[in-house]
């Protein structure tokens, strides 16, 4: 506080410890906020959400606001470079919460650019093999709604997980889940309790097919992990 930072922890899975947090350097971090971010299945790449800003001073809309937009990082040497504003990024809107598909050919996000169903909806981009990025596609009416849709993670079979305070659930932000089939996402379903509560619950990601974490400020705290 008051601006977010990313940082990493040292785990050891023999002894199952987790060591002391260490915000990332200034190639990462910055005066302003670094949020969510994702890696490439390689390490290679790391997409991170960050305060709108180019050489340093901050950009803001005409509302005098200053928007989150999606960069990108390339470890090379086993150094993180520059975050670089992807390219899809425009002025005046937020682009939040990125998440690749397990293939990596898929880019997805939360943002609330004109067009959409609501708030903010989730949408993808497609990565070509060059790395070149397409235009925003919309989930569309079986995923957004008229309220607010966040933070997805694409799970090794496919399923989208997202936060969401549209569809019909427990209170406030839940964990929802829709299935892949045939090519398509389902509709959604709440994870229910313990996973959601009546205050928020979000950002539930998996590291491998069995366990994970989420946020939530249940018990009248913060947003805990």
């Amino acid at each position: 506080q008051p601006f977010l930072d990313i940082y990493r922890v040292k785990v050891d899975n023999k002894i199952d410890t987790i060591g002391a947090p260490l915000a990332l350097n200034k190639t990462i971090n910055s005066k302003l906020h670094e949020g969510n971010f994702c890696f490439s299945s390689d390490g290679s790449a790391m997409y991170v959400y960050r305060s709108n800003f180019t050489n340093g001073k901050k950009e803001f809309n005409d509302q005098a606001t200053n928007n989150i937009h999606l960069y990108k990082s390339t470890r090379v040497n086993g150094k993180w470079g520059q975050l670089e504003k992807l390219a899809f990024n425009k002025n005046g809107f937020s682009y939040q919460h990125p998440a690749l598909s397990p293939d990596g050919k898929k880019l997805y996000f939360s943002s609330d650019i004109e067009g959409g169903y609501g708030s903010f909806d989730l949408y993808y981009v497609t990565i070509d093999v060059d790395g070149f990025m397409g235009e925003p596609v919309n989930l569309g009416a079986t995923i957004n709604t008229v309220n607010r849709e966040h933070f997805p993670f694409i799970s090794n079979k496919g399923h989208l997980f997202f936060a969401s305070n549209g569809h019909l659930g427990l209170g406030m932000l839940d964990n929802f889940v829709s299935e892949l089939e045939n090519g398509n996402f389902t509709k959604p379903i709440n994870l229910g309790a313990p996973i959601n509560s009546q205050y928020d619950d979000f950002n539930l990601n998996y590291y491998n097919d069995e366990e994970g974490f989420f946020s939530s400020n249940r018990n009248k705290r913060s947003d805990d992990i």
